[in-house]
């Protein structure tokens, strides 16, 4: 540190104005890219929270850009002179949803990283290796020195949070700050003194400010305000009360922007992972699809929105990587799995024709939506493999597992009739849209096996699992009445459509069982899980009244739509447990997990009220809808 910064430190007046932006990181299930149906699989609930750092801009993000720091719902820009909000529910808006132009500061201020955190940032942008970046710091404080004269601006990351500290040198002004807010609406002031700034996006509200001295007597209020120019979109602060010029000065009021991070296609994180030491992995698209990305960092210009990986300590407060990969298009990752040794295995559709590549089987994007399937180093510095996965048609891989091998399982849906097979069970598609199944060799440099699964309508699967003995099962949803059916429990369709449940041979070549599982209403499967025996339980959501149930927990449907949950025998020629999950409001289950002790775990999300719940930590519902473990 400069000897000179730590003096003046030692001897400045400091004014700190907390800013709380509140980046809730809420982890939401969504199958994408293809038009949407009944059967796509909808967002859950928030899960989880991703803790915020600040990423120096290393090509995701637009040119003038210095340091992003950025949740699955909303991002903050940092540049000079300025901060851009913006958020999923502008979507395909060019502008940001908020812009925090700090009037009359220095041009020369810029963002640079002050107190490094513990992880570290990974970019694999477009084909040209030489422009990949890995290993790049991340921090936890930004500064901007000499916002104004005597006046530095630091802002800290703090779990889901933002905090900005305004510090003042002796004989600086707090009346220099002049916050001007680009895309607002109004600014008016509460009766309790509260600043409200409202734009399309939402409502930002600051409580009016506290300001303090502490001294040997301890702490005195200072009597402060804001001000506010709606005119010119611009607020400020007054200081009305005496204080000791000669000690620092604290103005603290907490800003509110909950109703700007909340709704809207909050979508960014589409699937969660755990190891085995407990640390949590996400995936999925970063914000930028808003708006184009230009960076020398890429090998072409363009891109829409990349996909991303991060990795997160089990105490769930600390980011030990962010891995982001990408063309020139749309990228987005839809399905994780995490092998024994800690690398994750990410899968998901891309329309670049530059997704970064190699070793892999196709290297080449086959046309329109093609699938992607990338596997990273445990410290997600490296790739790998990554391939394309598709043909000419729409290609959306939206399950994924790992084997002990480490062989890859992917399952999803297909429109492509030109869809890479091997060893397939089925050699064509059948309909408008087939699921396909596809085992990538541990290498990821080629197929072991590669199949369509379908009839002459619509099919798509949601989930996968696989044995010890490298039996893959599927779940999804089928519309068609002539489905691959094998030693079935209910051997045609009972609505519209149904769930299915597919147990593949381990070369892939036969079907063990192959069952339709639903009444004379929508049935979907969206998730499977296999116990130790090899039996399978499936979730999903049902609109039928009459599921088939076995054993059931609870047996009728309570609203128009409830989870389920079933679990089918090894062999597949019993259904040993089926039960409706909901109340009555809308019930869907969208995840399912084993720990080792073999219980089961079902995840979804509700609207309803009246959802069952026993021994939980929260028993009522909050808001219109909340997810449900």
């Amino acid at each position: 540190m400069n000897p000179s910064r730590v003096l003046r430190a030692r001897a400045s007046a400091v004014l700190a104005l907390a800013l709380s932006f509140d980046l809730g990181a809420s982890v939401l299930h969504r199958s994408v890219g293809a038009a949407e149906t009944p059967q796509a699989r909808r967002p859950a609930e928030p899960a989880g929270r991703l803790p915020l750092c600040f990423l120096p801009n290393a090509g995701q993000a637009r040119p003038g850009v210095s340091f992003v720091a950025e949740s699955t719902s909303a991002r903050l820009e940092f540049r000079a002179r300025g901060v851009d909000l913006w958020l999923r529910a502008t979507g395909a808006a060019s502008r940001p949803s908020l812009g925090l132009r700090f009037a009359g500061a220095r041009r020369a201020a810029l963002a640079r990283g002050s107190v490094k955190a513990e992880g570290t940032a990974n970019f694999f942008l477009g084909r040209d290796r030489s422009r990949w970046q890995s290993g790049v710091p991340t921090y936890r404080e930004l500064e901007y020195e000499g916002l104004y004269p005597g006046i530095d601006l630091t802002y800290a990351a703090r779990g889901d949070r933002i905090e900005a500290i305004y510090r003042l040198a002796p004989g600086a002004r707090a009346s220099r700050i002049r916050v001007r807010c680009r895309g607002a609406r109004d600014l008016a002031l509460d009766p309790d003194g509260s600043l409200v700034v409202r734009s399309a996006a939402g409502e930002m509200r600051q409580s009016r400010p506290r300001a303090y001295q502490s001294g040997p007597d301890g702490r005195r209020e200072i009597a402060a305000r804001f001000w506010v120019d709606p005119g010119a979109q611009t607020y400020g602060f007054r200081i009305d009360g005496d204080y000791d010029r000669s000690r620092p000065l604290v103005i603290d009021p907490t800003l509110a922007v909950s109703s700007y991070l909340g709704g809207g296609d909050l979508d960014a994180a589409n699937a969660v992972a755990v190891d085995a030491s407990g640390q949590i992995y996400l995936a999925g698209s970063t914000l930028s699809a808003n708006f184009p990305l230009q960076s020398p960092l890429r090998s072409t210009p363009g891109g829409k929105g990349d996909a991303f990986v991060a990795k997160i300590s089990a105490s769930g407060t600390q980011l030990v990587y962010s891995t982001y990969l990408g063309g020139n298009d749309r990228d987005v990752a839809l399905a994780l799995a995490v092998d024994a040794s800690g690398q994750a295995v990410v899968a998901g559709s891309t329309l670049s024709t530059d997704f970064p590549f190699g070793p892999g089987f196709r290297s080449s994007n086959a046309g329109g939506t093609d699938g992607f399937v990338t596997k990273l180093s445990a410290s997600g510095s490296m790739i790998l493999y990554s391939t394309y996965l598709g043909g000419s048609g729409l290609d959306v891989p939206s399950a994924l597992a790992i084997d002990a091998s480490g062989a890859a399982y992917v399952a999803g849906r297909t429109a492509s009739t030109d869809f890479p097979l091997k060893g397939e069970l089925q050699s064509s598609l059948r309909g408008i849209q087939d699921a396909f199944v596809t085992k990538l060799a541990a290498s990821g440099a080629e197929l072991v096996y590669s199949t369509y699964l379908g009839g002459s309508d619509v099919d798509g699967a949601n989930g996968i699992a696989v044995d010890a003995a490298g039996q893959a099962v599927v779940a999804g949803f089928t519309q068609s009445i002539n489905f691959p059916t094998a030693s079935p429990l209910q051997a045609a369709r009972g609505g519209n459509s149904d769930a299915f449940v597919t147990r593949f041979s381990a070369d892939g070549a036969s079907l063990t069982y192959s069952t339709y599982l639903g009444g004379s209403d929508d049935d979907v499967g969206n998730a499977v899980v296999l116990d130790s025996g090899g039996s399978a339980y499936v979730t999903g959501y049902t609109r039928s009244t009459d599921f088939p149930l076995q054993g059931a927990y609870q047996t009728t449907n309570r609203g128009g739509l409830d989870a389920f949950l079933a679990r089918i025998s090894t062999s597949g020629a019993s259904l040993s447990l089926s039960t409706y999950l909901g109340g009555a409001g809308q019930d869907e289950g969208t995840a399912i997990a084993r720990d080792p002790d073999g219980q089961i775990y079902v995840a979804g999300n509700t609207t309803s009220s009246d959802f069952p719940t026993a021994n939980g930590l929260k028993a009522t519902l909050s808001g219109e809808s909340d997810g449900f473990v």
